[in-house]
Order: C-alpha cells, then structure tokens, then sequence
C-alpha cells in the first residue's frame, strides 16, 4: 500500500494489517505515528490531503460514519482532509471532510456493511441489466449511480457523490487549498490522492470517448488533466519555482480489475509496464 508506504516511510509489507482495508476498517496508522505530514507540520507547514484515503477510519470498532471519525488524517499530521474514504469501487460514496461525511442527512442516516441488510435491495447479481458499467469479477453488491461496488450500504443519500465528479471536486478542493484556505505566504504540504486509473474507470462527461482508448485511456487523460490544472495553480499564485513535486503511481499496472471496461480490447501492442513484469498484483 504505497499511501502507507509513503506517509509512514515504512514498507507496508513490513507492517501487519496494512492490505487492502475494508470499508468498515478502523484506522490503519495510528494517533502519534511519525508521518511525512506530522513532521512537515511541526515545521511550520500547512498540510491538507484531498482524495483517495483508504488507509481505515476510526478506533478499533471502525468508522461512526454519523458521528465523529476519529482518528484520521487530522491525527497523524494533517490540518484538514477532503476524501473518499475508501477507494471508489468500494462502498461508501461519500466524502469524509475532517471529521464528519460531508452533506449526511442526519433524519437519512449512513449504514456501511459486510453483509446485504435486505433482500429487496439490488445488487450487481440481482439487477445487472441496469448496470451503465458491468463487473467482470468480484464487485456485484450495492449498486450507486448505475454501477456495482464491494461492500453494501444504505443511507446518506444526500451526501452521495456522483463518479463523474470526482476528479473536479478534488481539484476544486485543492485549489481552494493552495489559494484560500492555508495562510498567505505559509508552505505547505498537499497530498493529492488522485483516483484515476483505479476503477471504476468514469470518468467526467468531457472526457468520455476522448481517447478513443476506452474507459481507461480517458481516465488517464483525466489524470493529466488534474496535474495540469493544479501545476497551473502554483503557476498562477507564484509558487513554480519554490515547489517540489512528486509524482508516483500506486502499484504496478492492472487492466480487466473488476469491471468489463474494454481496458484489455483497447490496450492493443502497448505494454503498460515498459520493461518490467510486475503488475498491480504479483
């Protein structure tokens, strides 16, 4: 897990528990763990994380998706957080900003399960021939916005977020970040946990069919264009030349990963991992 891997310094491997965290996973690394962002704070930094979390949420029982989810990012060293808190083809789709999910309908709330709490709620099995996007393997339980995930979950209607706005919303948040939100002339550190090429690979509606690559050749234009607007940004604010930047892919690379995308049809003679044999999951 290379978000552990990178905020801790440590190998994931190297540390029990560190897999793939369910949706109902309890924070994964813990209050008082040195992080890249606990020791940049301490040195007068501003520190934000915008996307892609899943490294777990709250004490040992899990996230209190309608309470307080607690501990998180704000306790290994960041100031704020706006995330999915696990990853997008897992439930739930909501975003967790700081402490609470953001928009949570208290008269509607949240349930996030192992285990369908009813058998008249559809599922990727049971209502396939809704489905905008098809699962190939493994990911046909509680369907949201036309496609099917990991995991089952009720409630929250009105926190949902829609999988084509995912990239903008994050952008927008980190922009607001960098020119906003941190104090002027403060540094600061932003981890931006994009979700591109992870699927489900939707991407938004002006990019769809842009690549002419399927889902995922768009979702990788998409990528691009997150680093662009949020490079510009630091352009725009004066920041380009007193910046570091790194840019890092999570695993090696993955195409049929749950859902029928074309990735594999449309990849034709290209190799995705150049010389190397690796791949997201050797």
């Amino acid at each position: 897990m290379v978000a552990y891997s990178f905020l801790t310094g440590n190998y994931a491997f190297r540390k029990k528990g560190t897999g793939i965290a369910a949706p109902t996973a309890p924070a994964i690394i813990q209050p008082g763990t040195a992080t890249i962002a606990s020791l940049l704070r301490e040195a007068g930094y501003n520190t934000a994380v915008v996307g892609k979390w899943h490294l777990g949420l709250g004490g040992p029982s899990g996230p209190d998706w309608n309470g307080e989810l607690n501990p998180g990012p704000l306790e290994i060293g960041f100031d704020t957080c706006f995330l999915l808190p696990t990853t997008n083809d897992r439930v739930p789709q909501v975003f967790v900003e700081d402490h609470h999910v953001k928009n949570l309908d208290p008269d509607d709330p949240l349930w996030v399960g192992k285990k369908n709490p009813s058998i008249d709620q559809p599922t990727g099995v049971s209502a396939r021939d809704t489905l905008k996007m098809d699962w190939s393997h493994g990911h046909n339980q509680t369907i949201h916005n036309g496609i099917s995930r990991i995991g089952f979950y009720t409630g929250g209607h009105a926190a949902r977020f829609r999988d084509e706005d995912l990239a903008d919303t994050w952008v927008k948040q980190s922009k607001k970040f960098i020119k906003e939100d941190r104090p002027k002339g403060q540094p600061f550190f932003l981890f931006f946990a994009a979700h591109e090429c992870h699927v489900p690979r939707i991407v938004h509606e002006r990019f769809q069919g842009l690549s002419q690559l399927g889902p995922r050749g768009d979702a990788i234009l998409e990528l691009d264009w997150c680093v662009g607007e949020l490079t510009q940004t630091l352009a725009d604010e004066g920041l380009t030349n007193d910046t570091l930047i790194v840019f890092c892919s999570d695993n090696g690379p993955v195409l049929d990963d749950g859902y029928k995308d074309q990735a594999i049809e449309k990849n034709g003679s290209h190799h995705p991992a150049g010389p190397y044999s690796g791949g997201k999951y050797s």
